[in-house]
């Protein structure tokens, strides 16, 4: 008898082993698939759980990142991915409410899908979780990518496309607010130097109302990208609002490549470097144009961040480390401060202190261009000249997201001086203004672009030389237009005929930011 109840014993243990090991794999892979699928827009493979390397992720996240307009310029700056995933960042009571929530609509899901008379389009309403989960947030920089607009996202991100030579973002049209402009058009962020956008005056803070007379309220951001772009040579209109100002611009297609830096050595031993945006590769060309200008002589430095969106902030470390010793940097302060880190300067530069430096900002000078910046001056190695910055303090990771991307804000940006600029901007130590079209010139601005003035002026006058330049200014005098605004008119059509080689790598001769910078270096 007590061999048989032993044995029944045995058996009855086996059977509830087998059924919870039957349980484990048929019933909780499914749970857990569909909560993990909500967070990371992929199923979970049970036996691999978090396959994908950070270092693989991150080869993706090393992208300067764009807003919700795929276009925008790179206010992004990827970290860990493996960090941001830690459940160990999560206090008890959030990772409760989110378990909670997580189990109400995943039942409210499985309600409307039981009960609802059509069929649903389950792809769209993925989407629409998604996106309406990352909108709550009230963060222009935390945003989610689709798997439709992905294509697009990564055709940017390679830096060549057909176009204007411009940075932009659109609000989503479910989230637009009817009484702000800024959530209805398309924003411009950045504008490349010597494309059709920069001859055709536009600054960046400029919104587009319209595309070739269609209105753009409608248009999601991927929408007017396609409408921007197209064959090289043919021409768009934008309707163009800047303040209380509503003007046309009509520009010809080129092949664009987003650049990342440009450099020359002026006259005086000054060297010049425009950093246009902060890419994984930017350290090394920066690195090699400053031993280059040093190579030729260089005695101060002008470091041209102006309209530059930011980038990545391990690059952005490595750049201040060419001319910062020992001292701190930068402090990335994380919702969990235990997390926060500050960084600090090894005791080697490459650009020794006796070398003076003036950095060039403005309002289009954001995130990691305002680290850099910062740093500079902070440390005593810089001065800023130029108007106020943009005031993007805060940082982003940018991930893979299913078959899409998304943005997060996880850290706030502090400088040496622990003065925080986010929303506020950095106030230039030398303020000077550059040069814009201002309202009351904008129609006569257009009227000469559209009457080919500058162009019929070139056609008699073919070599680019300062006095062309004021012989037109003195010929167009009395249009009502600024000198200053006539010189870049008449420059931007002789750069028009230039090949890119041809063209001056710095305006010494009209930008009355670069030109302060000069007389700054050389103490005049």
């Amino acid at each position: 008898m007590k061999k048989k109840f032993i044995l029944l014993i045995i058996v009855i243990s086996l059977f509830v082993l087998a059924f919870v090991f039957s349980a484990s794999v048929f019933f909780v892979p499914d749970a857990v698939n569909s909560v993990f699928s909500h967070f990371f827009g992929r199923p979970l493979d049970v036996a691999r759980g978090l396959s994908e390397s950070a270092e693989d992720i991150e080869s993706l996240a090393a992208s300067p990142g764009r807003g919700s307009g795929n276009i925008n310029g790179g206010y992004i700056e990827p970290v860990s991915y493996m960090e941001y995933a830690d459940p160990e960042n999560v206090s008890e009571s959030e990772e409760i409410r989110i378990e909670s929530d997580m189990k109400r609509l995943e039942g409210l899901y499985r309600q409307l899908n039981r009960y609802f008379l059509w069929d649903i389009d389950y792809d769209k309403v993925y989407d629409a979780m998604a996106t309406a989960m990352f909108e709550t947030l009230d963060d222009k920089y935390s945003y989610y990518i689709k798997e439709e607009n992905a294509e697009d996202y990564k055709e940017e991100i390679t830096g060549k496309y057909g176009g204007l030579g411009f940075y932009f973002s659109k609000t989503l049209v479910a989230y637009q607010e009817q009484e702000k402009d800024e959530t209805l058009y398309a924003h411009l962020s950045q504008v490349f130097p010597n494309t059709p956008a920069s001859r055709g005056g536009l600054l960046a803070g400029d919104l587009i109302t319209h595309i070739d007379g269609e209105d753009v309220v409608s248009l999601e951001a991927d929408d007017c990208a396609r409408r921007i772009k197209g064959e090289v040579g043919t021409d768009v209109t934008l309707t163009v609002k800047r303040g209380a100002h509503v003007f046309d611009v009509t520009m010809r297609r080129e092949m664009i490549t987003v650049p990342t830096i440009e450099y020359a050595m002026l006259d005086g031993n000054i060297g010049y470097i425009l950093i246009l945006e902060i890419s994984k590769d930017t350290v090394n060309k920066v690195g090699l144009a400053l031993m280059d200008l040093r190579n030729q002589g260089m005695e101060s430095l002008i470091i041209d961040v102006r309209d530059n969106p930011g980038g990545d902030v391990d690059t952005t470390l490595n750049i201040i480390n060419f001319f910062v010793s020992d001292k701190d940097i930068l402090t990335i302060r994380y919702k969990d401060e235990s997390q926060s880190v500050t960084y600090h300067a090894t005791k080697s530069t490459l650009i020794p202190e006796d070398i003076k430096i003036a950095v060039l900002i403005n309002g289009g000078t954001a995130s990691s261009a305002e680290v850099l910046s910062a740093a500079l001056r902070d440390n005593g190695r810089a001065t800023l000249i130029g108007t106020k910055s943009f005031g993007k303090g805060i940082m982003q990771v940018i991930v893979p997201y299913g078959e899409g991307y998304m943005s997060v804000t996880t850290a706030s940006l502090i400088p040496p001086s622990g003065e925080e600029y986010h929303k506020i901007g950095l106030s230039p130590d030398i303020e000077v203004k550059g040069i814009t079209v201002e309202e009351d010139e904008r129609d006569t601005f257009n009227a000469l672009v559209k009457e080919g003035v500058a162009s019929a002026f070139v056609d008699s006058n073919k070599d680019y030389t300062r006095e062309n330049v004021e012989r037109f200014v003195s010929e167009n005098s009395g249009r009502g237009v600024a000198p200053d605004v006539l010189r870049l008119l008449i420059r931007g059509e002789y750069y028009r005929r230039m090949t890119y080689d041809e063209r001056p790598k710095v305006d010494t001769w009209f930008d009355p930011q670069i030109r302060a910078a000069v007389d700054y270096l050389l103490g005049r």
